[in-house]
């Protein structure tokens, strides 16, 4: 899927120097950002679902472990 990245001229430069500095393209640092922001938000719903079945049921969780 194709799509437009409307850039700052500020952040196409850090964009086009970050690129420079990895030796790859600006496109592949840009997805690179996309795939790295996606999996913290998957990470972060992760976590907050553990944290909430830990409050649920960490008393029964403390017990199983005593077994």
């Amino acid at each position: 899927m194709a799509m437009t990245l409307r850039l700052t001229e500020d952040d196409a430069r850090r964009l086009r120097a970050q690129a420079l500095k990895e030796g790859t393209s600006m496109q592949e640092v840009a997805l690179s950002a996309v795939r790295s922001r996606i999996a913290n938000a998957e990470d972060d719903e992760l976590d907050a679902i553990i944290t909430d079945m830990l409050g649920t049921y960490g008393g029964a969780f403390r017990r199983l472990a005593e077994l």
